[in-house]
């Protein structure tokens, strides 16, 4: 849907349409028929690898996930969506079960400790939509920072001064990056997206920064120390006269 299609239906009664995942069918249900009974829109997905398609093709006004999930854990499920989507996310979680403050990190936007209040729940959900400007959809072929564009088809990231191919790890990176923007991604986050351990997380950056640099000239991936990466949109070193 647009975003105009968003804006018009958050004007209707401030209601969206929610995608969830939880394997525990009955407390997925549960939330089901709470929220469809308040007149949200809702879908459910069997595994992660169904609810990333979903987002891809159609992107919800928010998620909702759970800590039983079959194919994957809530951290990485957390950071995958993250890193393809600005979409908000609602994390269930046992108690116990999960570092709160590390999903939070990973790209959570609220975690819950189950089993949830349904009354709580829905009250979450509007309190994030009513702060969530509506967004442009994430399933857009060409990413966009700056002059800096990122074709998600051809894996081709485009340059006022050239492009260079980016497939794998790389693409993921800059593509994570792109989606962040100026804003900090977090070391913790672009780990679980590209699985790999911390100094491996350095190295794919560097080269990153080895290829962009290499068209650029100017450094565009920056370290903010003990945090994580962010983009720059113009070169900070001024030029010589």
């Amino acid at each position: 849907m647009s975003s105009a299609g968003r804006s018009a239906r958050r004007k209707q009664g401030g209601l969206g349409h929610v995608l969830l995942l939880n394997q525990s069918w009955e407390a997925q249900a549960t939330i089901e028929t709470g929220l469809e009974t308040e007149g949200f829109q809702t879908t459910a997905g069997g595994t992660s690898v169904e609810l990333l398609d979903r987002l891809a093709r159609s992107e919800p006004d928010i998620v909702i996930i759970g800590t039983a999930l079959a194919d994957t854990d809530t951290r990485t499920l957390c950071a995958l969506i993250r890193a393809r989507s600005g979409v908000p996310v609602i994390a269930l979680v046992e108690k116990g079960s999960v570092d709160a403050v590390e999903l939070l990190d990973l790209g959570a936007d609220v975690t819950m400790v189950e089993p949830v209040s349904p009354f709580e729940l829905l009250a979450r959900v509007r309190a994030l939509l009513r702060r969530t400007p509506p967004r442009s959809s994430s399933g857009e072929q060409v990413l966009a920072f700056g002059d800096m564009k990122l074709d998600r088809s051809s894996g081709v990231l485009s340059m006022a001064t050239g492009s260079v191919h980016l497939e794998g790890r790389e693409f993921t990176l800059m593509e994570t990056l792109m989606l962040g923007g100026e804003r900090v991604t977090s070391r913790r986050r672009l780990q679980a997206v590209l699985a790999v351990e911390g100094a491996d997380l350095d190295g794919q950056v560097r080269r990153l920064r080895q290829r962009v640099e290499a068209i650029e000239g100017w450094r565009r991936i920056v370290s903010e120390h003990g945090l994580g990466f962010r983009l720059l949109e113009h070169d900070l070193e001024p030029e010589l006269p």
